[in-house]
C-alpha cells in the first residue's frame, strides 16, 4: 500500500483537527458575546448556508479529484479539468450567491425567526467564493498534494475567529441580529481569504505534469456526469439540516416555549453539542479525501488486492477514531461543557450535558458513514449511497417530529443518531456485496469493538471521582488513550503490511515488536 493514501489523510487529519479545535475555540468567546439565543441565530443561518454551498460545490472536490488521479494513471495531463471545474463552479457558485441573499427574508420567516435575515445577507457571497475554493482543492487532492487544502483550513478558521469575533463585538451595540451578521461576515471574508491563497499555490504543481501528453476527454460532460451523484448524496446531510432549520424552532414553540427559548435550546444542540461531537468527523472526513483517488486510481487499475487493502485500512482506521470518541463524550459530558462553556446557565449545561450523551452515541456509526461513501464514491457506486442516505433522511424526519414533541430537544438527538446508524448499516452491506465480505476485517471490527467495551469499563468509573473537570477529563482521557492503545496492539488490529503503510508506520512495527 503506498504510504502517500494514509500520509495524504494525515496531512489533511491534523490540520483539520487543529482548525475544527481553532472552531471549538471560537464558538467559546462567541457564545459569550452572543449568548445561547444568539448561537441558536447562527445556527438557524448555517444549514441554509451548508445547504448552498453543497448545492453549488459540493461536489466539486471528490469529483475533480478522482478525474485528476484517472487521468494522471493514464499518463495525460489534467490541466484542462482545472479551467472547465473553475468555469462551472464559478458559475454555480454566484448563482448560488444572489439565490441566497434574494431568499433570505422568506428563510428567516418559514424558520420562526425573522431576525436571521441579516445574517444571510453577510454570509450569502462566501458561496461563490467556497466554490472557487473547493474546484482548487479537488485538482491538489488529485495529485496527491494536500498542504494547500490542509493550510487554508487553518488559515480560514483563524481568519474566522480574529474577524468574526471582531466584528460580532462591534455590531452588538446594534442589536442580537446586527451581531450575529458580524459573525457571519466574519466567515465570508476568510472564505475570500482562503480562495486567494489557494490559487496562488499553483506552482507547487509545476513539473508534475511535465511530459504527458494532452488530455482529450470531453471534460466538462465527465465533471457534469460525476458530480451530479456525488451533489445528490452529499446534499442529503445538508438537505436534512436544513430541514431541522425550518421545523425544530417552530416544533418547540409548539411545545410552549417562547421563540427565545426555542431558538437557545436549538442553538445548544446544532452549535454548541454538534461542534464537540462533530470534531471526530473531521479526521474521518480527511481520511476520506484522501482515499477516494487513490481506491478510484487502483480501481482503474483493475487491482482489486489495494482495493480490498485500502478499503479494509481505511474503515479499521475510522472505527479506530470514532468508538473512543464515543466513549469519552458520552462518560465526560457533563466536564467538557462548563469547560468550553463557561458562560453557560447551569440550565443550559445540564441540558447540553444531556444532548451530547445521546449525540455521542452516534460518532461511530457517522465516521463508517463517511468513508463507506467515500469507498462507494471510489468504486463507481455513487448512487448507492444516495439511496441508502435518503432512506436513513426520511427514518430522521418522521423521528425528529415524533420524537421532539414528546422529548423536546433531545427528540432531534436521537433522530440524528439513527440516520447516522442506518445509512452505515446500509452502505457497510452493500460493500461487502460487491468486494466480498473480509473475514480479517470483521474478526478486527470485532476486536476494535471489545477494545472500546474495555474502555467504556475504565472510563464511566474514572469520570464520576471528583477532582474537577479539567482535571477529570485529562485523567479519564490518558487513561482510556493507554488502556485503549494496548487493546489494540494486544488484538494485532493492524497486520504488519498495513502498520508500514501508516505514518511512522516502521517505528510501530518496531514498537510492537518489542512490547
Amino acid at each position: 500500500m503506498k504510504k502517500n493514501f494514509v500520509g495524504g489523510a494525515v496531512v489533511i487529519a491534523v490540520t483539520a483537527v487543529a482548525a475544527k479545535a481553532i472552531g471549538a475555540l471560537y464558538r467559546i468567546p462567541l457564545t459569550a458575546v452572543i449568548g445561547a439565543e444568539g448561537i441558536g441565530m447562527y445556527q438557524l443561518i448555517f444549514p441554509v448556508y451548508a445547504l448552498f454551498i453543497t448545492l453549488t460545490s459540493g461536489a466539486a472536490s471528490a469529483s475533480v479529484s478522482r478525474l485528476v488521479a484517472e487521468t494522471l494513471a493514464k499518463g495525460e495531463n489534467p490541466s484542462r479539468y482545472l479551467k472547465t471545474a473553475l468555469a462551472i463552479f464559478s458559475a454555480a457558485g454566484a448563482a448560488g450567491a444572489l439565490l441566497l441573499a434574494a431568499l433570505s427574508g422568506t428563510i428567516a420567516g418559514l424558520q420562526g425567526n425573522g431576525l436571521a435575515v441579516a445574517g444571510y445577507f453577510a454570509l450569502s457571497p462566501a458561496v461563490f467564493f467556497v466554490a472557487v475554493s473547493a474546484a482548487l482543492k479537488g485538482y491538489y487532492q488529485g495529485f496527491m498534494e494536500m498542504r494547500p487544502s490542509a493550510f487554508v483550513q487553518i488559515a480560514e478558521q483563524l481568519l474566522k475567529l480574529v474577524i468574526g469575533l471582531l466584528l460580532s463585538r462591534y455590531f452588538f451595540k446594534f442589536g442580537l441580529a446586527a451581531a450575529v451578521a458580524g459573525a457571519a461576515l466574519g466567515v465570508t471574508l476568510s472564505e475570500i481569504g482562503g480562495a486567494v491563497f489557494l490559487s496562488a499555490c499553483m506552482p507547487l504543481l509545476k513539473g508534475k505534469t511535465a511530459g504527458l501528453s494532452p488530455c482529450r476527454d470531453n471534460c466538462a460532460k465527465k465533471i457534469v456526469s460525476l458530480s451530479v451523484p456525488i451533489l445528490l448524496g452529499g446534499i442529503i446531510i445538508p438537505a436534512g439540516f436544513f430541514v431541522d432549520s425550518l421545523i425544530m424552532v417552530n416544533l418547540l414553540k409548539y411545545t410552549g416555549l417562547s421563540t427565545a427559548s426555542a431558538t437557545a435550546q436549538y442553538g445548544l444542540l446544532s452549535g454548541t453539542v454538534s461542534s464537540i461531537v462533530n470534531m471526530p468527523s473531521v479526521i474521518i472526513v480527511a481520511l476520506a479525501v484522501a482515499v477516494m483517488p487513490t481506491v478510484s486510481k487502483s480501481r482503474t487499475d483493475r487491482d482489486l488486492e489495494a482495493v480490498i487493502l485500502k478499503s479494509a485500512t481505511s474503515i479499521k482506521l475510522a472505527l479506530i477514531v470514532g468508538l473512543p470518541a464515543t466513549v469519552l463524550c458520552f462518560a465526560l459530558a457533563d466536564n467538557i461543557l462548563p469547560v468550553l462553556y463557561p458562560t453557560l446557565g447551569a440550565a443550559e449545561i445540564k441540558l447540553a450535558a444531556v444532548l451530547l450523551k445521546i449525540s455521542s452515541l452516534g460518532i461511530a456509526a457517522s465516521a463508517q458513514m463517511y468513508i463507506l461513501n467515500a469507498l462507494l464514491q471510489a468504486l463507481d457506486k455513487t448512487y448507492v449511497p444516495l439511496k441508502n442516505m435518503l432512506a436513513a433522511l426520511a427514518v430522521k424526519t418522521v423521528l425528529t417530529v415524533t420524537v421532539t414533541l414528546k422529548a423536546g430537544i433531545a427528540g432531534a438527538a436521537i433522530a440524528v443518531v439513527a440516520m447516522n446508524v442506518l445509512t452505515t448499516i446500509l452502505n457497510a452491506n452493500y460493500l461487502n456485496a460487491l468486494v466480498g465480505k473480509n473475514l480479517k476485517l470483521v474478526k478486527n471490527i470485532s476486536e476494535i469493538m471489545l477494545s472500546g467495551v474495555i474502555i467504556t469499563v475504565v472510563a464511566l468509573p474514572l469520570s464520576a471521582i471528583n477532582v474537577g473537570n479539567a482535571v477529570n477529563i485529562i485523567i479519564t482521557s490518558l487513561s482510556v488513550a493507554a488502556v485503549y492503545l494496548l487493546c489494540l496492539m494486544a488484538f494485532k488490529v493492524f497486520d504488519k503490511t498495513e502498520l508500514e503503510g501508516l505514518p511512522l508506520g516502521k517505528l510501530a512495527a518496531k514498537f510492537y515488536r518489542k512490547v
